[in-house]
């Protein structure tokens, strides 16, 4: 399932960064089994219908996106305060030369090149 998120994504939006963004997600809140199997609560799209204040409970109780699928595809209900966190690093990462600014910022801090918050905000 993963494969196929992140190919169908792929696909869409050119921006590999964005793919990365939503593996991570699915990385981070999709269960595993003991086998290291990713296990996320699937149901049909008939029983979400029949059930659906109680699933928007869970999803939200819970923080973690449920599956629902249907003969036309499958959709992940997700809260909207992950959905806006997804969308809000995807941004980020979209932004030219910010990534390559973090990992020299990362270089710069192993070397010890920093200034002191006094350096910094200094009258």
């Amino acid at each position: 399932m993963k494969k196929f998120i992140i190919e169908k994504f792929d696909r869409v939006i050119k921006n590999n960064l964005l793919v990365k963004c939503l593996n991570a997600y699915y990385n981070m809140y999709v269960r595993k089994n003991a086998n290291n199997n990713a296990i996320m609560l699937t149901i049909t799209a008939t029983k979400a219908r029949s059930n659906l204040f109680q699933l928007l409970k869970k999803v939200l109780k819970e923080q973690l996106p449920t599956r629902i699928s249907s003969k036309d595809g499958t959709v992940i209900l997700l809260p909207e305060e992950e959905y806006e966190s997804l969308i809000e690093t995807a941004e980020l990462l979209s932004q030219k030369g910010l990534l390559e600014s973090v990992k020299q910022a990362e270089k710069e801090l192993e070397k010890g090149e920093v200034y002191s918050f006094d350096e910094v905000f200094k009258k």
